[in-house]
């Protein structure tokens, strides 16, 4: 489970969202699936200045989401940050 917040899902027409989107300061990350190379390129301008993640994929077909790679955890990879804490334990 996650706290509400950390995970939220748009939907919508991609060029009515990617400018806002691409440019949000509050949108750490984006997936973008089927994006054509104008759309991919508006998102990448936009999102550069917020310093946003991106993941481009290509379109699959119904089947292809159901396949085995496509519900591997390491689609989420780009967007995992990884923090190592040391903890000196004193005497």
């Amino acid at each position: 489970d996650l706290p509400g917040g950390v995970v939220n899902i748009l939907t919508g027409h991609r060029t009515e969202l990617r400018e806002h989107v691409g440019g949000h300061r509050d949108v750490d990350a984006i997936l973008s699936v089927g994006a054509s190379t104008e759309e991919r390129t508006v998102l990448e301008e936009e999102g550069a200045e917020s310093v946003t993640r991106m993941e481009f994929r290509p379109d699959r077909s119904p089947a292809d989401w159901r396949a085995d790679d496509s519900q591997s955890p390491y689609w989420i990879t780009p967007f995992v940050e990884f923090k190592t804490t040391w903890h000196p334990v004193g005497r």
